[in-house]
């Protein structure tokens, strides 16, 4: 049997564990193999399957929130970190279709498009929140007596 085909036939509770064993490795800095979180996000993404991104949530969970956290947008967001990490991976979820995922050909690709989500929630995020204080902004202003600001079309 390839090496593939024994991924395959591995259970999600298996290739969870040993996709959070490597995971601990290369954290250490010690030989790890990726193919084990790869084949976890393939069962996700490509089979739909809501138990691999259950285990892809728990194992990354941790990682997607450091890099909110320093995230240069989100000390001003006034939301909590795991708002950011579930907006990423939902995200992600959303946007890599099964015919898509072909296009990322390895572990390293997909965290990098994960890190990606992350930073495109924290920048929506913060587009909306600078457009609301305009808004209010405006709101104020057109409040007081003697003022009209002129509205454009956008």
């Amino acid at each position: 049997m390839s090496e593939q085909a024994a991924l395959h036939q591995l259970t999600l509770a298996g290739l969870g564990h040993r996709c959070a064993q490597e995971s601990d490795h290369f954290f250490h800095r010690r030989p790890h193999d990726p193919r084990y979180c790869y084949e976890l996000f393939r069962r996700a993404i490509v089979e739909r399957s809501e138990h691999a991104w259950e285990l892809l949530y728990r194992q990354y969970q941790a990682l997607v929130a450091g890099w909110v956290r320093r995230h240069e947008a989100y000390g001003h967001s006034g939301e909590e970190i795991h708002y950011f990490v579930n907006r990423a991976f939902e995200k992600m979820w959303s946007a890599v279709t099964p015919e898509k995922f072909a296009n990322f050909q390895n572990l390293k690709s997909l965290l990098g498009y994960l890190a990606t989500c992350v930073n495109s929630v924290l920048m929506d995020n913060a587009r909306s929140a600078e457009r609301r204080a305009l808004e209010e902004s405006e709101d104020r202003i057109e409040r007081l007596p003697g003022v009209r600001i002129p509205h454009q079309e956008v």
